[in-house]
């Protein structure tokens, strides 16, 4: 099979495994096996019809059209009251999620006190929001210094293993990365400004050593869709 043909089904298969990596192992196999059980049967009926390669790009509209859905799907997944032990043992995936959200708060924030005249009217539900999510992250941050000390909070709760030690180190920069942005954010005004300018700090080091990661591991990541070469009856 010509593999420009398959893409859509790597993609899919690709993505479904992204947004499952870190749920809870019965879940992330019966979500895969419905994806792969749907493309299978879009892709088998596009080759009869020979219009595999309109089947392919049929599926990539699918993926992309899912991505929002799929997205709300594992976050009310983690917002369950029973993962939060899961989150404690495990805390840089909701702490990178979250992170992910602060960014354009933060980045409208700034804008609304020094840039964007649009923005004023919202500066102060803006900063707001930001500190809120800020003070999320850093309250789950210690929250997951302090289960290690009392290991009864997690206890029988699995702990994710990455791959490698490369994406271990990319996992830890990122959790760095928000908790420096959230202590930035929280302290960045008043008494403890100085407080929020050693985050900075540490959030510029963070980002440096998560660009150099991302450059050492991006082929790989990349090369990381060659592995899904789903079976397909032409």
């Amino acid at each position: 099979m010509n593999a420009d043909r398959v893409t859509g089904a790597r993609l899919a298969a690709w993505w479904v495994s992204t947004i499952t990596r870190t749920a809870e192992g019965s879940v992330a196999r019966d979500r895969r096996a419905e994806v792969a059980s749907d493309v299978h049967d879009q892709l088998a009926d596009a080759g009869r019809r020979g219009a595999l390669g309109a089947g392919s790009r049929a599926v990539v509209g699918r993926v992309v059209r899912g991505v929002p859905s799929d997205l709300a799907w594992r976050v009310g997944l983690e917002l369950r009251p029973g993962r939060f032990a899961w989150h404690l043992r495990n805390p840089s995936t909701a702490i990178t999620t979250t992170f992910v959200a602060m960014v354009p708060l933060n980045a409208a924030a700034d804008s609304a006190g020094t840039r964007a005249r649009q923005l004023v009217d919202y500066r102060v539900p803006l900063w707001v929001a930001t500190d809120i999510l800020g003070v999320c992250i850093l309250l789950l941050a210690m929250l997951a210094l302090a289960s290690r000390a009392w290991p009864g909070w997690t206890a029988g709760v699995e702990s994710f293993q990455p791959g490698s030690r490369l994406e271990r180190a990319r996992r830890c920069a990122t959790a760095t990365l928000g908790i420096a942005m959230a202590g930035s954010a929280v302290f960045r005004f008043g008494a403890l400004s100085l407080v929020g300018g050693v985050f900075w700090a540490a959030f510029a080091a963070a980002l440096v050593t998560y660009l150099a990661l991302l450059v050492v591991t991006g082929g790989v990541r990349l090369l990381t869709l060659g592995r899904y070469l789903p079976k397909v009856a032409a």
